[in-house]
């Protein structure tokens, strides 16, 4: 039948619900130069590459978190007379792996109990209702697996959030080296056992740090300097046993707001070994904000202040933004900057309590010069520059500028700055 008559049937089988959750403002970049671009590809790229498809079947949605309800009623049970002892910085924790021995058996039963009934009127409901719909027509469907195997066509991200981009693989590709790792003043390419042979080193430093600056219990020897907590003590070591031989990953998002569009590199760190030592430091950093005199916490701040200044009428207001900052920074250089600003800090007694200085700055030293990812089949090493996609890679980049804004920026153009 024709192409309308599809359409008036697929229309006529929405629901209200449906009709009106459909996506709207639907954007995908066309950046093929010697591929067509497959039939109905923007329609199913304009939903986005965050849309969530739903399952045809309700049978498995509930399995994993009768496990997790579980867990969660035995752990509470077991330490419900443990006394907190403050040692806990959630942004510094790994879930362990250990299981809980059962709760009393009221528990238990209750919840045997609880999940049959569950289970009992998930039943009811699907014999009730009609199977679920996917949300996905079934040749949008065929094209989402086409784009997945293939090798013809790579679909990214839009910088700024702009939407999906479809690009030639061989393109994207030739991309990347030409604009990136083809730059052998920041990349050397390893092989792929040299990458390992580096991580395993990488694994050696780290135990011997959290061996070094591991707290110190009372029949100990006090350590000559500042041991780090209980929890962070944890939380590293869980770090290492989670995931010590996986490597960062190597991507790109296309800057379509330019003219002429270029990519934008990005190493993807999660679950790492070394991002997790990369959050350690970023927690420690994050910490000496409030001694920069130029940080300002957000937007709501630089409002609040704004607003009680009594501004000449020739004032202007203006925005700086760095070109390519994080690759323009020298890594041996703002290391040295950083330490010196440290050790001035720790000299004037201006750290923050229980500041690790020794520990952060042996860790920063190590993360800085140690970034390793994989892109396909090929490893490098980021040899200057910023460690990217590393959790403390911001806020080390704010404090080496920070050090240039107090000590070039304000005493030589402070006289003229209103706020």
């Amino acid at each position: 039948q024709p192409l309308w008559k599809n359409v008036e049937d697929r229309i006529g089988e929405m629901d209200v619900d449906e009709w009106n959750a459909r996506p709207r403002n639907m954007t995908c970049h066309n950046l093929l130069r010697t591929n067509a671009m497959p039939s109905g590809t923007a329609n199913l790229l304009g939903l986005g590459l965050n849309y969530c498809l739903k399952s045809p079947s309700t049978n498995d949605t509930t399995t994993k978190t009768f496990e997790r309800l579980t867990e969660d009623v035995r752990r509470i049970y077991a330490l419900r007379d443990v006394e907190d002892d403050g040692n806990y910085i959630p942004k510094l924790y790994i879930k362990s792996d250990y299981r809980f021995d059962p709760a009393s058996p009221d528990l238990e039963k209750a919840l045997v109990s609880f999940k049959k009934a569950v289970l009992s009127t998930q039943q009811q409901l699907r014999n009730r209702r009609k199977r679920p719909r996917r949300n996905l027509s079934h040749g949008n469907w065929n094209l989402l697996h086409f784009l997945r195997k293939n090798d013809i066509y790579i679909v990214v991200h839009g910088d700024k959030n702009l939407g999906p981009c479809i690009i030639d693989r061989k393109f994207y590709i030739e991309k990347g080296c030409l604009e990136h790792l083809g730059n052998t003043t920041n990349y050397k390419e390893l092989t792929k056992e040299g990458a390992f042979n580096r991580q395993r080193g990488l694994q050696i430093q780290m135990r011997k740090f959290i061996s070094k600056y591991r707290p110190r219990h009372e029949q100990e020897d006090p350590a000559d300097y500042t041991c780090i907590s209980d929890a962070e003590d944890t939380f590293l070591r869980r770090a290492m046993k989670q995931a010590p031989d996986k490597l960062a990953r190597f991507r790109m998002t296309a800057k379509v707001h330019k003219t002429p569009w270029k990519m934008r590199p990005i190493v993807c760190c999660s679950g790492t070994m070394m991002n997790d030592w990369s959050k350690w430091l970023d927690h420690w950093l994050q910490k000496l904000k409030p001694i920069v005199p130029t940080y300002v916490k957000d937007s709501q701040q630089v409002l609040d202040e704004l607003q009680p200044l009594r501004l000449p009428p020739h004032a202007r207001l203006f925005t700086a933004d760095a070109n390519s900052m994080y690759n323009n920074i020298d890594t041996e250089h703002a290391i040295r900057v950083i330490e010196w600003w440290l050790n001035n800090l720790d000299e004037r007694d201006l750290l923050p309590e229980g500041f690790p200085l020794e520990a952060v700055i042996d860790a920063m030293k190590i993360i800085m010069r140690n970034n390793i990812f994989e892109w396909g089949s090929m490893y490098f090493l980021q040899l200057l520059c910023t460690a990217m996609g590393t959790s403390s890679a911001v806020m080390w980049a704010t404090l080496y500028y920070a050090y240039h804004e107090v000590h070039k920026l304000i005493p030589t153009h402070g006289h003229n700055l209103l706020f």
